[in-house]
């Protein structure tokens, strides 16, 4: 078995490898510390049976590096392990194609778990990950203009539609986009009314 595995950091390259190499009696296992080293190995090497990616790391550039990890190799199953237990970050990965997504918290057992059903062919991706836990401190508090525009957000409306229809200039609208991503802490307009739904805002 041949696993490919990126991240940018010695000491959990070194960690997860004692893992990696429960998977099989005889695991080849190839380390990069970031995207390109990846794509490097990934086209001058054999094919790999697996590919384990940090969702954080120099080329990843939100999902691009692992897109074009999975066009290069469009067969081999991907992972993502991260130290992110966002559920917006699991749903953005799973709702890109990859089979699984890992926390590194997670233990030796939950690890090999997920592993071991990513390559009997199933996808993995926990449970309690999907779904967000909600406690009135985890409800951002938006300003009732910031609440005004995250609804019309979720109709799909531009910033210059939603201008004329609260008779403000599209700049402000800018800004208050802006300051809704930062206050629900995501990185797109989708994102922010998925959320927005989530925690009942809309």
């Amino acid at each position: 078995m041949r696993i490919l595995h990126a991240d940018d950091h010695p000491i959990f390259r070194t960690g997860l490898r004692y893992v990696l190499e429960d998977l099989d009696e005889q695991v080849d296992i190839l380390e990069a510390h970031d995207i390109q080293d990846s794509l490097a190995i990934l086209n001058s090497l054999p094919p790999v049976d697996l590919i384990v990616l940090d969702l954080c790391m120099p080329g990843m550039e939100g999902l691009k590096g692992y897109q074009q990890v999975a066009q290069t190799a469009p067969s081999c199953p991907v992972v993502i392990v991260s130290a992110s237990e966002d559920y917006i970050d699991v749903h953005r990965v799973r709702e890109a194609g990859a089979q699984g997504y890992l926390p590194k918290s997670a233990s030796r057992d939950v690890l090999l778990q997920g592993l071991r059903a990513v390559l009997s062919g199933e996808d993995y991706f926990p449970v309690h990950l999907l779904t967000p836990v909600i406690t009135p401190q985890a409800i951002p508090r938006l300003s009732q203009r910031q609440l005004d525009v995250l609804q019309l957000l979720s109709k799909g409306l531009s910033n210059k539609l939603i201008a004329e229809a609260l008779n403000l200039s599209e700049t402000t609208i800018k800004t208050h986009v802006r300051g809704i991503l930062k206050a629900l802490d995501v990185r797109t307009r989708t994102q922010a009314v998925m959320k927005g739904q989530t925690l009942k805002l809309l």
